[in-house]
């Protein structure tokens, strides 16, 4: 898979990322959140035409997928299914620790952030959303889902 022009790979805290800086004076943060199966690259392929002042940032999932790349839930044998909000919460507080965390180090500002995610990754988008709304501020949902469980959220 080809990935993005002006990206570089990173280690960081544990996690692996793919990144493209801004040169803005004043960037905005956009995290990039890849589906079931897919890794850091898989998102790029829907950035195109979007700001150069976006600062990117694809995280690679915490967890083996079964079959091949990376899945934001823990490994569930012979499941296939549609993740429950409980499957999916921790990698949501891990994501808000990584964009903290990561931002701080770079000296980028990041109170508020974007969001674009594919499938389990839109999943991951519609939750962060609902669990952290005054820290987004647009959401991308690419062929999503609401994750069972996050109805008991809604007020």
């Amino acid at each position: 898979m080809q990935t993005a022009i002006n990206t570089e790979l990173i280690q960081f805290n544990n996690w692996t990322l793919r990144i493209r800086p801004s040169q803005s004076s004043n960037p905005r943060l956009l995290l990039l959140i890849h589906g079931w199966t897919g890794d850091e690259n898989s998102m790029w392929v829907f950035t195109r035409g979007l700001s150069p002042d976006y600062w990117m940032m694809a995280p690679r999932a915490p967890h083996a997928a079964q079959s091949s790349g990376f899945s934001w839930r823990p490994p569930q044998p012979g499941t296939f299914g549609v993740p429950s909000l409980e499957a999916l919460l921790p990698s949501a507080a891990a994501l808000i620790r990584l964009i903290d965390e990561y931002t701080d180090s770079v000296k980028l500002d990041a109170k508020q952030f974007d969001l674009m995610g594919f499938s389990q990754g839109a999943a991951m988008v519609n939750l962060i959303g609902m669990l952290y709304p005054h820290r987004v501020r647009k959401m991308g949902v690419l062929a999503g889902f609401l994750p069972p469980g996050v109805e008991d959220l809604i007020l």
